[in-house]
């Protein structure tokens, strides 16, 4: 049976001179999952705000926080991935200070986040290589990574009409995982970065932002990723927009510099087993876009149609590649995952957001459209990766005495999600929520009945080739919210 229990609970308050205002907020995260699958999830976080406002020039803000708990992993039923708790924790910690004098401002900032995973199961095999043999592994997937980031950008409006920004970062990305690297040391990749920025008014009706950033790491060396857009205003209600940009995917560090392998102790001796055995030398994955939008604002009604078009390339695919090992009865021929620069894809399509609001009655319409073609190995995956269809309408009354009445229909077209075997059908979907606003002397607060998936059950994401989906069926729960 699905059970979720979120809570949370935070205090504010300012000091008498409204010059340092602060929020602490604890919450809790419990969810059974789905009943065919072990991924519960039991997580308590703690996060502290702080903004100060030194003098009319300068203001800095300090947040810091962390979550601790556990989540479920594995399949019910595969001895080789067998029920577990992973024990996760991660703390973040975030300084700015900001200075402000009229027409310039001056940002610097530092961001730190630090993950732990604590991971450790038997699994048991009835073959290896092959081979009919029982094998044993103890594995431990435990892994560690740090995130350290400063930044420094400094922001100028030199006249009405132009503004423009200018800034530089560095940034350590580190991970320590065994299994995955095959050593116990941290792996480091540094990232240099510098930015710039602009909007210009160029004309009455013309507004052009343009940017760039150069951007070195190491493991794809060099990128330049520049982005053009122009704004043209047809009318005090209708924008024309057009722009173009190229961007990059850096490689991660296990997709560079896996070596995982995995020893499986049999009744004749050990043997050794890679899983990844990355070949190095990988590109960042390369994103040219363009787009043409039409934005429109009319009284009760909003709206913005966009057409675009993204051309991808080397992106990296992960085939498996045959390597041999020594066993106690010979050596025998595995297949071991790599990480190559292979598969390329152009995606084309279009999406429609519209909003109509008049009194207390509120519609929303969302549609997207999007096409594949994909090239290079399993291209087919590619193309069949995202839902050709995705749509939502909203649809809400603001009622007398506080209550609020709404509802809304998703659909989402068939796909196949990357690495998974099965395709999903199209998804059917229709949420309702009823609420109503309390107050009461300082006290305000809000308590809802929601009711998810009213039509039929429907499989949410399938785990493996053969072991089913995990099925979304129809959630009813309550919400209730106070503040003080």
């Amino acid at each position: 049976m699905d059970r979720i229990r979120d809570g949370y609970l935070s205090a504010a308050g300012s000091t008498a001179d409204a010059a340092l205002d602060w929020r602490l907020t604890l919450g809790r995260e419990s969810d059974m999952g789905f009943d065919d699958r072990p991924d519960r999830r039991d997580l308590r976080s703690l996060n502290l705000r702080l903004d100060w406002q030194q003098s009319l020039t300068d203001s800095w803000f300090v947040g810091l926080g962390g979550t601790v708990g556990a989540r479920e992993d594995g399949r019910f039923g595969d001895p080789n991935d067998p029920p577990r708790d992973r024990d996760v924790r991660w703390a973040w910690q975030h300084l700015r200070w900001t200075r402000a004098t009229g027409e310039d401002e001056l940002t610097a900032q530092v961001f730190h986040q630090r993950r732990r995973s604590r991971e450790r199961y038997t699994a048991v095999y009835d073959k290896v290589g092959g081979v009919p043999i029982t094998a044993i592994v103890d594995t431990d997937a435990s892994y560690s990574s740090e995130r350290l980031d400063a930044e420094l950008q400094w922001t100028r409006a030199p006249r009405p009409g132009l503004r423009w920004a200018l800034g530089a970062s560095a940034r350590l990305d580190r991970v320590r995982a065994r299994r995955y690297f095959g050593r116990r040391d941290w792996l480091e990749n540094h990232v240099q970065r510098l930015f710039g920025t602009f909007e210009l008014e160029a004309a009455p009706r013309l507004t052009v932002h343009g940017g760039a950033m150069l951007e070195r790491d190491g493991i794809s060396g060099w990128k330049l990723a520049p982005r053009l857009a122009l704004n043209v205003r047809l009318a005090p209600w209708a924008t024309l927009r057009f722009a173009a940009s190229r961007a990059h995917r850096t490689p991660l560090l296990v997709e560079e510099r896996a070596e995982a392998r995995e020893t499986a102790v049999t009744a004749l001796g050990d043997v050794t087993v890679p899983l990844i055995l990355a070949s190095g030398g990988l590109t960042a994955e390369r994103i040219l876009s363009r787009e043409a939008g039409l934005v429109v604002h009319r009284r009760h009604l909003t709206g913005n149609l966009r057409v675009f078009r993204e051309d991808l390339s080397d992106v990296i695919y992960s085939p498996k590649r045959p390597v041999t090992v020594g066993t106690p009865l010979g050596p025998v021929s595995v297949k071991a995952y790599d990480f190559v620069n292979a598969q390329s894809a152009t995606v084309q399509g279009a999406e429609l957001e519209a909003a109509w609001r008049r009194g207390p009655l509120l519609a929303h319409l969302a549609y997207a459209y999007t096409v594949i073609d994909g090239r290079g190995p399993e291209a087919d995956e590619l193309e069949r990766s995202a839902p050709r269809h995705v749509g939502s309408l909203l649809a809400g009354w603001r009622l007398p005495r506080g209550w609020t009445v709404s509802g809304v229909y998703y659909y989402i077209g068939k796909f196949q999600a990357l690495g998974f075997a099965d395709e999903i059908g199209a998804v059917r979907r229709l949420d309702l929520r009823l609420a109503r606003r309390l107050r009461r002397g300082a006290a305000r607060g809000e308590v809802a009945l929601v009711a998810q998936n009213l039509l039929d059950t429907y499989p949410e994401t399938r785990q493996r080739p053969g072991k089913g989906p995990n099925f979304f069926d129809t959630r009813v729960f309550l919400e209730v919210r106070v503040e003080r």
